[in-house]
């Protein structure tokens, strides 16, 4: 994204552009190790997500309720003093990231739909945010996700439709 920034910035196609941001610097750095193994990931046709998770979290912790077929899970952790001064965005994207990464396995070459009750983390899991904190995040869930073949897909409910990962969270 900063990347994109400079380049946006440019006056022109023909103008030099001296990297100074640390941030762009890292983004090019980040494709230059990452772009032969992220650019073999197949394209496959949308299917309908066999596997539901609803997350949330609140000021203390985390939960989510896993339901594949007919099975449920319950999965809840406490926040660390850390996190819990952290922003709500940026708890509700580390439930996700946190959970994931414990369910990776169950989850290995499935269609996840992946419920969350802010819309920011709904868009930030699913195109990665300008924000260093939550991009870090945003890369690791990309990176869970791609490395279990996991179709990851992100949708906003409101909070009424996550009532029980409300409650445990």
């Amino acid at each position: 994204r900063h990347l994109y920034k400079t380049i946006e910035n440019s006056t022109s196609w023909d103008n030099r552009i001296v990297l100074r941001d640390e941030r762009v610097i890292d983004e090019l750095f980040f494709w230059n190790n990452k772009i032969k193994h992220y650019n073999n990931r197949i394209i496959n046709e949308y299917c309908i997500p066999k596997t539901i998770v609803y997350s949330d979290a609140s000021d203390t912790g985390l939960a989510a309720l896993f339901l594949k077929n007919n099975d449920s899970h319950i999965s809840f952790k406490s926040f660390s003093d850390f996190e819990r001064g952290q922003s709500s965005t940026w708890r509700e994207l580390r439930a996700i990231e946190f959970l994931l990464s414990s369910f990776k396995n169950t989850l290995r070459n499935k269609s996840v739909l992946w419920k969350t009750d802010n819309f920011a983390c709904s868009l930030i899991a699913s195109k990665g945010s300008s924000k260093p904190k939550l991009q870090k995040l945003a890369l690791n869930i990309f990176s869970i996700s791609n490395a279990y073949n996991i179709t990851f897909n992100a949708q906003w409910v409101p909070r009424k439709s996550l009532e029980v990962a409300d409650r445990l969270s």
